[in-house]
């Protein structure tokens, strides 16, 4: 019975999710409460030895939110004729009316001649024994009676008892929520959402005359070094940054002073097109990894460059960035393609002014959040519930969610035109553990890797 009532009461859970009524529902009904019905609904399928599969269960539970009670949702649909009546209000009905109508007959015999009830009484004296047993039988019916009738009794008590802990319950449960938001076991990491720190850190630079929203990025650059450690030192860090803003814009700038250019290295080769540069893999990454000035100053000689074609080679860069960009987004083969293509296209000014790495902090949590909403949305998990270990002769923890964006940062490279093995290992062993994550079908939690696996 218990399996059976299991497995009915999955159906109807099932069918009311995908109605969209069951949020409404277990707001008035328990699921204790939607289960008896459930249960109930078998016993008189059973009772009258019918098959349960006869009924539409999703249909019959749809109209249960309509009702004050479980049982007069149960009486509805005996009116109804959808489940059949409990034999035991049958029983007792039929005997109320026997009673009724041997009360009639006794009433209609006191006009009859004593002889003939006498001759009744004979009667009945040759037949005691069955008299008796039929005396017996109807003492044990009106025991059975009044046990249902107890036994109902306590049943609804019991249900109406759960329904009353059930609520206490959730009452419980959102005020441990909400005191888990003021307070915290003294030297214990916990999670606490990122936005209640924004505003902390917001409201120390208002108090200041400064508008908070010009400081998001620094925030955010911020914040993946802070997550996860204890709430004193994240508050304490954040005091610290907002000081260090709000001297910053309060200084007194001092006198413009005329700063010496560096001396310019003279070119040792035959000046190269930009285009050229662009297209040279070794060149490309090395200006993807530390930006276009320490590539002209380091190793524009070798292409007949100096730091005086900056702004040239910045800017062929940048119109190949949004390029790129474009046929990214407009025609990804996945979704970390799309992603790369989005945050190229709106970081490709700082990109081809610093490079990929260092803008890898302005662009870190806007793709890890962006991240969220596609995978979520399509049904899988996000990377940041995964963490990979990596194991040799010691194992490493790689959190799940930096390894996806230094995998976005080498599908950046790869796009740009950079060769494989030009583009920083670090960042294709981050790209080859979201590809064994994926291949494993996305679980959460640890995810176990050797080291050979990820090897470059």
């Amino acid at each position: 019975m218990e399996r059976a009532t299991e497995y009915y009461y999955k159906l109807v859970e099932e069918h009311l999710r995908r109605r969209g009524l069951w949020e409404e529902t277990v707001k008035k009904f328990p699921p204790l409460a939607i289960r008896r019905a459930v249960e109930v609904i078998l016993e008189r399928m059973y009772e009258y030895d019918l098959d349960p599969e006869l009924l539409d269960w999703g249909s019959l539970f749809e109209k249960l939110r309509d009702f004050k009670t479980v049982y007069g949702f149960i009486k509805a649909l005996e009116e109804r004729g959808e489940i059949p009546p409990s034999r035991e209000e049958v029983i007792g009905a039929s005997v109320e009316e026997i009673e009724k109508e041997l009360a009639k007959l006794l009433e209609l015999a006191k006009d009859v001649d004593v002889e003939i009830l006498r001759r009744v009484r004979s009667r009945l004296a040759e037949e005691l024994g069955e008299v008796e047993e039929l005396a017996k039988l109807k003492r044990e019916i009106e025991e059975l009676r009044e046990k249902i009738k107890t036994e109902r009794r306590l049943k609804e008590e019991y249900a109406k008892k759960y329904e009353e802990l059930e609520r206490r319950l959730s009452e419980l449960q959102r005020e441990t929520i909400k005191l888990r938001g003021v307070t915290e076991t003294k030297g214990m990491k916990r999670e606490t959402p990122k936005e209640e720190y924004w505003k902390y850190f917001a409201e120390k630079l208002r108090k200041e005359g400064l508008t908070p929203e010009r400081y998001r990025e620094e925030f955010e650059a911020e914040w993946p070094s802070l997550e996860g450690l204890p709430d004193e030192s994240i508050r304490r860090a954040l005091d610290i940054l907002a000081s260090e803003i709000v001297r910053r814009e309060k200084a007194v700038p001092p006198p413009a002073v005329p700063v010496p250019r560096p001396p310019v290295r003279p070119p040792t080769a035959v000046p190269r097109p930009y285009w050229q540069v662009i297209t040279d893999s070794k060149a490309l990454s090395y200006i993807l990894t530390f930006g276009v000035e320490r590539f002209l100053e380091e190793e524009g000689g070798k292409y007949g460059l100096t730091l005086y074609d900056t702004p040239g080679l910045s800017r062929v860069l940048l119109s190949h960035i949004n390029r790129v960009a474009e046929r990214l987004v407009s025609r990804p083969t996945n979704m970390r393609y799309y992603i790369a293509g989005r945050k190229m296209y709106e970081h490709s000014s700082r990109i081809a002014r610093s490079g990929i790495y260092p803008s890898l902090k302005f662009m870190w949590s806007s793709i890890i959040l962006q991240a969220r909403e596609l995978y979520r949305a399509s049904g899988y998990n996000a990377p940041e519930d995964v963490t990979f270990i990596l194991t040799d002769k010691r194992k490493v923890r790689y959190s799940g969610g930096r390894a996806f964006v230094e995998s976005v940062a080498c599908l950046m490279y790869r796009a740009l035109g950079v060769k494989d093995e030009d583009i920083p290992e670090d960042l294709r062993r981050a790209e080859k553990m979201i590809e064994i994550w994926i291949s494993r079908r996305m679980p959460v939690g640890d995810v176990v890797i050797k080291r050979e696996e990820v090897r470059v």
